[in-house]
């Protein structure tokens, strides 16, 4: 993420700054540093992604002690000057992460006051942010009575609560439970749950309706949208898209398109969210990513388009179900 490439970044990590009001130290000396002092050159790519990444996340209470990798503990000794390599770290208060590192209060020895530190990931011997998820509370009865309203017989089987439970615990997760045994209700209750202003869905172009029927069990169909390209469609098309009879909507082609847009019906592949934001959509059975510099480039290889979305997209939870081509991904 260079800044000459990403300007949009840039111009929103410094509204973000400009009316951060929280608790985290690295945000709060970024903020004097670059909207008071204007320093500007100090946005670079670790920055602009931790500030995107933690703008919400407030200081967290942890006290656990993790063994650290000895690479990592021969650094502390050499950068503290310390006459030993720490083997263990105890993480006081978790304060944010970005896609390889942790930002915590720790301490390496006892008699020490707690230091601000950032860890790289790989450095930890367990991951400090993970409870037992056997203790995640959710109301399935609640999710059973709205299907019961379609199927009576439709329940969430023992072997689905877990999986909800386990996607919940974790704020990015592989769902690779075998064929047929309920990963798409698994994944739909867990985004549920999550509590999220939106959830987005990607999929190919040919499993769209399917998750549209899925999400239906729990959600009313008006919530839901299928976003789909504009390329291609012809006048009726667009207003049966939009709910008109054919030929009746007294609109224009260039008109329907505009009301699409509006209504998030449509995706335009020119200008779609000209803020310069990820564009994702499904289109025919390949999958259409647009990233930032108004190149539309399609990739078949959905496993692929996924990782590049993990790399490129600051969302609170990332959730993937396992289907063909995909099961190789490391978040």
């Amino acid at each position: 993420m260079k800044n000459a490439k990403f300007p949009f970044f840039i111009f929103k990590t410094i509204d973000i700054l400009r009316n951060y009001t929280g608790l985290n130290p690295y945000i709060l000396r970024m903020k004097r540093d670059v909207i008071d002092l204007q320093k500007t050159s100090l946005l670079t790519e670790y920055a602009i992604e931790y500030i995107i990444t933690n703008q919400f996340q407030e200081p967290k209470s942890i006290g656990k002690t993790l063994n650290i990798t000895d690479w990592f503990g021969d650094s502390l000794k050499d950068k503290y000057q310390i006459e030993f390599s720490p083997r263990k770290l105890q993480i006081l208060i978790f304060l944010g992460e970005t896609r390889g590192t942790y930002h915590c209060m720790v301490k390496y020895r006892v008699n020490m006051n707690p230091m601000e530190m950032f860890i790289p990931k790989k450095a930890l011997m367990g991951n400090f942010l993970i409870d037992d998820y056997h203790t995640v509370q959710v109301d399935f009865d609640r999710y059973d009575m709205l299907a019961s309203l379609k199927d009576p017989n439709r329940k969430i089987k023992a072997h689905q609560k877990e999986a909800v439970q386990f996607l919940l615990a974790r704020k990015k997760c592989i769902l690779a439970d075998d064929m047929g045994v309920g990963k798409s209700m698994e994944l739909t209750i867990a985004a549920l749950e999550g509590n999220f202003d939106s959830i987005l869905i990607i999929c190919p172009a040919s499993l769209k309706t399917n998750w549209k029927k899925e999400l239906m069990w729990y959600v009313p169909e008006k919530d839901i949208t299928i976003i789909e390209s504009f390329n291609g469609k012809t006048k009726s098309e667009l207003e049966k898209h939009l709910g008109y009879g054919e030929g009746k909507s007294g609109l224009s082609t260039e008109d329907l398109k505009k009301e699409a847009m509006e209504k998030g019906k449509i995706v335009f592949e020119r200008d779609a969210n000209g803020d310069g934001e990820v564009v994702c959509f499904s289109k025919n059975e390949g999958i259409f990513v647009r990233i930032f510099e108004g190149k539309t480039t399609e990739i078949n290889d959905f496993a692929y388009v996924l990782k590049e979305i993990m790399g490129y997209i600051f969302h609170e939870r990332h959730l993937i179900l396992t289907k063909k081509g995909i099961q190789r991904i490391i978040l």
